[in-house]
């Protein structure tokens, strides 16, 4: 017994100690996370007293003057690399914000703009890297509504998960479960329910409506979505590039494209691969007996995509059981919550990016093409950055020695590291699009015979260059490109 006792004492000693622990990291979070060290939230607060007029700036030119607080080149505020240097400060705020969410849930003070997809979260699926809108505290709409973006319903969508080579998977949709479903399952829904549904989802439809038109006096997070929206509209105007990875399904929502249910599959593969209701060992089909043994008492509740919210899709949803011959009923409302969570959301952001791009110019763009001009690629095309290289003094071309040793080493970077050698030589990370016909941006590697092998390259980012030493040796080339780009990330370092 006293052994007992004292390993019950340890073990609590160990729960306190944990306790403390977590409390004292978000302690040292919230430190972090303050409002006022927020890069986007200051963003936010400046673009209040600037009208709207003057952030339409010419194309390839710059929106605004950057200059830093306790920088070193207080001379360059206003040139490109200021301003790129600001837009790169802009979004690894907005990474880092869904970061500190992911780690402090509730406790964070600041309602982040995105959060980390569920895939992320759960590390299944694909697209694992992706970035999404966040669904809470912003009015829900519990129906998909058919108005602002539309689901295409296909009769079958294929799936593969990264974590399983068996996993293909089909979810009916409801024309097709009709014809699919015996005994008319989907009549069978009790006639109350649904009528209640009904009003409810068409309520909360028409209230959703009226919150966007006045989304400036709805919360602090509709305003940070105007405003995202704004910073789209200013990176396409200024052919600038935004570091952040967006879910696939908020561009096609943006342009008002159809989005399905391999957009959810993208970026919650589990809830995807639950609403097959099929046994995830071997795939069949669960029966009556198996789908309550499996899934007990579910409800008609849904937990949306930040992971701490769950709403009831009607009225007291949660109190009633779906049964098995309404699972596909089920299923289908589930998908289109989800494919509609963040629609009020969306919908501030295209009201910003329209206030800054007109809409008709808008309409010209593909999502996919939207998605590229406003992020560029996020792996660096070096046969792409090699076209657009120039060397000077003149005797230096592709052939020269120095010059081989230099793609040498950009070619054994990863991917992560060549968009730091990006930030450290142009204040950006990732290359624009690939229209060759009208880029006007290039490269230049200065070799500097003057410098001595032991000093360290530079770079001027406003203007693209690179002042590099004749480094004789790839090895020490490589030493001293690495030395720069892991400790000069910035204009202001």
């Amino acid at each position: 017994q006293q052994q007992q006792q004292q390993e019950q004492q340890q073990q609590q000693q160990q729960q306190q100690q944990q306790q403390q622990q977590q409390s004292e990291e978000h302690a040292a979070l919230r430190t972090i996370a303050k409002r006022e060290d927020s890069i986007f939230y200051q963003f936010c607060m400046s673009l209040r007293s600037v009208s709207v007029v003057d952030l339409r700036c010419k194309l390839g030119d710059v929106a605004w003057k950057a200059q830093f607080k306790g920088a070193v080149f207080q001379g360059a505020a206003g040139l490109p690399g200021p301003y790129r240097q600001s837009l790169s400060e802009i979004c690894a705020d907005l990474r880092r914000s869904a970061d500190l969410a992911l780690k402090m849930r509730s406790a964070l003070p600041i309602r982040p703009l995105f959060v980390h997809c569920p895939n992320y979260v759960n590390e299944t699926g694909l697209d694992r890297n992706k970035l999404i809108l966040n669904p809470s505290g912003t009015p829900w709409v519990p129906l998909f509504d058919p108005a602002r973006a539309r689901v295409r319903r296909l009769p079958t969508v294929r799936v593969s998960s990264s974590s399983s080579s068996s996993s293909s998977a089909v979810l009916l949709t409801t024309e097709h479960n009709r014809q699919a479903r015996p005994n008319g399952s989907h009549e069978d829904m009790d006639r109350a329910v649904e009528d209640e549904f009904t009003a409810s989802a068409m309520a909360a439809v028409a209230t959703s409506a009226a919150k966007v038109a006045s989304f400036e006096d709805d919360g602090e997070l509709m305003v940070q979505c105007y405003r995202f929206g704004q910073l789209i509209g200013i990176a396409l105007r200024s052919k600038s590039v935004l570091d952040v990875d967006i879910a696939d399904y908020f561009w096609k929502q943006l342009v008002g494209e159809p989005v399905s249910v391999a957009d959810l599959a993208s970026i919650d593969y589990t809830t995807y691969k639950t609403l097959q209701f099929c046994d995830p060992r071997d795939n069949h089909p669960f029966d009556e007996q198996e789908f309550y043994a499996y899934y007990g008492r579910l409800a008609y509740v849904c937990a949306l995509s930040d992971g701490s919210t769950t709403v009831e899709l009607f009225p007291g949803g949660a109190k009633h059981v779906v049964r098995f011959a309404d699972r596909w009923r089920f299923a289908d409302t589930m998908v289109r919550v989800r494919l509609a969570e963040t629609n009020v959301q969306v919908e501030a952001v295209r009201r910003g990016l329209l206030t800054i791009v007109p809409a008709d110019a808008l309409q010209l763009l593909t999502w996919r093409e939207l998605q590229t001009r406003v992020c560029g690629n996020a792996v660096v095309d070096l046969a792409l950055l090699k076209r657009h290289t120039s060397y000077s003094p003149r005797r230096y071309d592709e052939n020269s020695d120095v010059v081989r040793n230099f793609w040498r080493v950009l070619e054994s970077l990863d991917e992560r590291d060549t968009g730091k050698f990006l930030q450290f030589a142009w204040a950006r990370s990732r290359l624009p699009p690939a229209d060759e016909a009208e880029a006007t941006w290039r490269l230049k590697l200065n070799i500097i015979d003057s410098l001595s092998e032991e000093d360290l390259p530079t770079a001027e980012t406003c203007f693209f260059n690179v002042n590099m030493p004749h480094y004789k040796s790839y090895d020490k080339m490589r030493r001293k490109i690495m030395l720069a780009i892991m400790h000069c990330s910035s204009i202001t370092s």
